[in-house]
């Protein structure tokens, strides 16, 4: 990998998964299942794969617009029966403030965990970070983040989202943003992450 550094567009996007990885699927799944659940940095349109769910994770400075920016037409369209948007809102923080997080002390938090449950997926958790690009450099301390609140939504048939299959013949690389404040009806979890 080389020593570029993550935008912090990148920075928050991969502080966003691995907040989920953490939160949400290594207490439910161990560490072995949620890394082997983490699709996202191998090239697939969406972050996570788990159970017939197809999760894409944001992290999303609320306090500046209620927009979220969307990468691709696939990546709200999935070929998994479900599909999720999960969206962690987070403001900008110091150390000094409990809760508060950065990338490099969440990596280190994860990689002991995967430690204490005897460290098989190790390999597969460091070979993800370094095809994201991301190797533990002092910087990534310095951007420091607080996380305010999450919201999920189900994303259904009008869900607004623009998908490849609707895409007129010559139009590719698309790229777009939707309001959260438009959502508020799809908000939904998956059962699994409901019953605990």
């Amino acid at each position: 990998a080389s020593s570029i550094v993550l935008s912090e567009e990148a920075i928050k996007g991969l502080l966003g998964e691995l907040m989920f990885l953490k939160n949400h699927l290594i207490p439910l799944y161990g560490s072995r299942n949620a890394v082997s659940f983490w699709q996202g940095p191998a090239g697939y349109p969406q972050d996570f794969a788990v159970n017939g769910c197809a999760i894409e994770v944001k992290c999303h400075e609320g306090s500046r617009s209620s927009k979220i920016f969307i990468s691709s037409a696939d990546q709200l369209c999935s070929r998994l029966p479900d599909t999720y948007l999960f969206v962690y809102i987070v403001g900008k923080s110091t150390p000094e403030n409990l809760g508060s997080i950065n990338l490099l002390s969440v990596v280190s938090e994860i990689r002991k965990e995967i430690n204490a449950a005897g460290g098989e997926a190790l390999a597969a958790f460091e070979g993800l970070l370094d095809s994201v690009g991301y190797i533990d450099l002092p910087r990534y301390s310095e951007l420091i983040y607080v996380i305010t609140d999450n919201v999920m939504y189900k994303i259904e048939n009008n869900f607004p989202r623009i998908c490849s299959a609707n895409l007129m013949l010559g139009v590719s690389d698309v790229s777009y943003r939707i309001d959260l404040n438009q959502c508020n009806d799809f908000q939904g979890r998956p059962d699994w992450m409901v019953n605990r």
